[in-house]
């Protein structure tokens, strides 16, 4: 779907069995029906949605993970996971707001994506810079140890930069 896209509407991509899809970083509100019928086996929400309608994975029989990347939307039908066809799980950021009163909901963390925006990227390098470098910013703090040994330091920053670059070795071990 491409960037500046807002809203996917009722039964958009329905019964097209799709593998796999990803969304803009603009879209706001998902409508019901919306993928059903689809054969992703995960389905990544950017954080700018904030309206999440009903059954909008109706007769998925492959998903597992329903990863979302922002706070709870704003409006999240009490319908919305309904009648998909295998067992799944709901995460969030674990830095993320209002997920508690979503039964078997569960955090992760992803490393690296200081900006929250559920993308690894330079902007997530630039930031880390910025950090280091006393300037304010916004990030993740529990995305900060990209490089694993449990201390936040300038080598992180390095490591995200060659592992976006494609350098072998530089991804996160867990």
């Amino acid at each position: 779907v491409p960037e500046g896209v807002n809203s996917i509407g009722v039964n958009a991509f329905a019964g097209l069995g799709m593998e796999e899809i990803v969304l803009p970083n603009s879209l706001r509100d998902i409508n019901g029906y919306a993928f059903s019928h689809s054969r992703m086996s995960e389905l990544s929400i950017p954080a700018s949605v904030d309206s999440v309608g009903n059954n909008i994975l109706a007769w998925s029989d492959q998903i597992q993970i329903i990863r979302f990347y922002g706070d709870k939307p704003e409006y999240l039908d009490d319908h919305a996971f309904n009648d998909i066809a295998s067992e799944y799980q709901i995460i969030y950021r674990k830095s993320a707001n209002g997920w508690d009163d979503v039964e078997g909901a569960e955090s992760f963390i992803y490393y690296g994506d200081v900006s929250a925006d559920g993308v690894l990227d330079e902007n997530d390098v630039n930031l880390l810079n910025q950090y280091f470098a006393g300037w304010p910013a916004i990030i993740d703090h529990e995305a900060l140890d990209f490089n694993d040994d449990d201390m936040v330091t300038r080598a992180d920053a390095m490591y995200l930069a060659r592992y976006l670059a494609g350098w072998s070795g530089y991804g996160r071990k867990h």
